[in-house]
């Protein structure tokens, strides 16, 4: 009896395996779910909603996050933290009393061995002096303490609007390039 219930769930699960097999040969669609959920490299470590956090680096709080979504995937060759639903970032001073610039985006991606933050869709930054930066595309080299893009860009001062393609500055946005300026224009507050 028990030889005869052995071979039964041996046979089912044979089936039930071979189903799903062939199953999958046929609908491509089931396949490529099978393919998907066997790779946990593709799947998210962390998950995350409506999140907001403090980042401090010697004791002394650096960074607020602020995000709707976040995953992590550090199982990847290259692992990276996705906000595809943006974020926003405020960097304090040493202190941690002043926000020193601040950065916002529609979707944004870390990639951990790199230390390189990619900013996409409707990025904007300021700094303290109250200067706002717009762009598609940012990157922020936290080794290489520097921000840059490829990209139009757009900033807005107190007295006039500098737009060109490409640029360069530092972490917090008070020394910058524009590599290719395309116009300056001034802007009268008081009209």
């Amino acid at each position: 009896m028990i030889n005869f219930f052995k071979i039964s769930i041996a046979a089912s699960f044979t089936i039930a395996a071979m189903t799903v097999f062939f199953g999958c040969k046929k609908n491509p669609e089931a396949q490529k779910t099978v393919d998907f959920l066997s790779k946990r490299e593709d799947m998210p470590s962390i998950t995350a909603d409506s999140l907001k956090t403090l980042v401090s680096q010697n004791g002394k709080i650096k960074y607020s996050i602020e995000t709707p979504k976040w995953f992590v995937y550090d199982r990847k060759a290259e692992p990276y933290w996705d906000f595809p639903q943006g974020l926003h970032l405020d960097r304090f001073t040493d202190d941690a009393q002043t926000v020193e610039s601040s950065v916002s985006c529609l979707h944004a991606t870390y990639f951990e061995k790199k230390k390189l933050w990619q900013l996409r869709n409707n990025v904007k930054a300021r700094n303290t002096a109250g200067e706002l930066f717009e762009t598609e595309e940012l990157y922020w080299d936290q080794t290489a303490k520097k921000v840059y893009t490829d990209k139009y860009i757009r900033i807005t001062q107190a007295t006039k609007i500098i737009t060109g393609t490409g640029f360069e500055s530092n972490e917090d946005f008070t020394r910058y390039t524009i590599l290719k300026t395309q116009g300056e224009f001034d802007v009268n507050l008081n009209e």
